[in-house]
């Protein structure tokens, strides 16, 4: 693991329990990039166990990723998995401590969304030196940050094939509580 890995790993545990309610007066999300719900509670049909835009276009933004890196360098594409696996237990651990005051029927699905999103967080950074950060880590670390959760993504979705294609990100904004 990278030491800007473990350094991230750090600040993520460092932040305070998301309660949907506190906004960080030191964060200050942009409208041009952010849509913030009225209400600070989570939408009936979020987390509901259906498939998401916001699952399909973390997936695509992962996709893209794994796909680059592998351009860049099948051997490092190659330790994918064993990072993954050996982060994930205090990633996890993570998430869950960001979800504690988070009052909601489907904490475990929130918790496993907040697990995903630290995931490809470290993913990006820890790939960095090969595939410049996309979308986790300049668009989604700020979220947290702000004490805010993402649930979606408004905007154009992102097609299968774009992960393997030069196209740029599609404008939009993530939708947060």
């Amino acid at each position: 693991m990278r030491h800007d890995t473990e350094q991230l790993i750090e600040e993520l545990a460092a932040l305070g329990p998301l309660t949907l309610e506190y906004q960080s007066p030191s964060v200050t999300l942009s409208s041009t990039l952010y849509s913030q719900l009225s209400e600070p509670r989570i939408p009936a049909n979020c987390f509901s166990g259906q498939w998401s835009r916001w699952d399909g276009h973390r997936l695509m933004l992962s996709n893209r990723l794994s796909y680059n890196l592998a351009q860049a360098s099948y051997e490092r594409l190659t330790s994918w998995n064993s990072f993954v696996t050996g982060i994930h237990p205090r990633v996890s651990e993570i998430a869950t401590q960001l979800a504690t005051k988070i009052t909601d029927p489907k904490t475990n699905e929130i918790t496993n969304s907040i697990c995903q999103d630290l995931m490809d967080m470290c993913c990006e950074v820890e790939f960095a030196d090969l595939v410049p950060p996309l979308f986790a880590l300049p668009r989604v670390l700020p979220v947290y940050q702000a004490g805010r959760l993402p649930i979606d993504w408004e905007g154009p979705e992102i097609d299968t094939y774009w992960a393997s294609s030069a196209k740029e990100l599609p404008q939009g904004k993530i939708v947060c509580v």
